[in-house]
C-alpha cells in the first residue's frame, strides 16, 4: 500500500469536516424555545454551555453566567439537541461541545467547560464523546 492510500481516509474525514458546515452552523444560528413559569424564552443554542439534571427539573447554564431552572427533564432535551453538538456525557449532564475547554483522561475522565466547571464523563459515555470531539 502506498503512503497516499494509507492517509486517504484521514484526508477525506478532514475535508468532510471542513466542507460540511450544515451541522456546525446549526448550533451557532439556531434558537430553541425554553418554557418557564412566566412564558417562553427563545434561546440561542450557542449561548448554552451545559444542562444539568435536578430530579424532574433541568438547570441550564448560559455563557453570560445566568442560569435557568425549567420543569423539564434532561432526557426531554437530549435527543433534540444531539444533532446540534450537544452530548450527554453523564446521567446528569448534557454539554455543548463547543464550550468544552479540555478533555482530561485522568481520574476516570472529565471535561473542563468554558464556565470552569469540571464534569465527570461516565465510562459508558466516554467513547461516544471522543467520537464527537474528533468531528468538530
Amino acid at each position: 500500500m502506498s503512503n497516499q492510500e494509507s492517509i486517504a481516509p484521514d484526508v477525506k474525514k478532514i475535508l468532510k469536516s471542513v466542507t460540511d458546515t450544515s451541522n456546525k452552523l446549526s448550533c451557532k444560528t439556531k434558537k430553541i424555545p425554553i418554557p418557564t413559569n412566566d412564558g417562553i424564552w427563545m434561546v440561542w443554542l450557542r449561548d448554552i454551555i451545559r444542562m444539568e439534571a435536578e430530579v424532574n427539573y433541568t438547570k441550564i447554564f448560559f455563557a453570560d453566567g445566568e442560569t435557568l431552572l425549567i420543569a423539564k427533564t434532561l432526557k426531554d432535551y437530549e435527543s433534540a439537541l444531539a444533532e446540534n453538538y450537544f452530548e450527554r456525557i453523564h446521567k446528569s449532564h448534557l454539554v455543548n461541545l463547543y464550550h468544552i475547554k479540555k478533555y482530561y483522561k485522568k481520574e476516570g475522565g472529565f471535561v473542563l467547560m468554558n464556565d470552569d466547571k469540571k464534569i465527570e464523563v461516565s465510562r459508558y459515555k466516554r467513547e461516544a464523546l471522543m467520537k464527537r470531539l474528533e468531528l468538530l
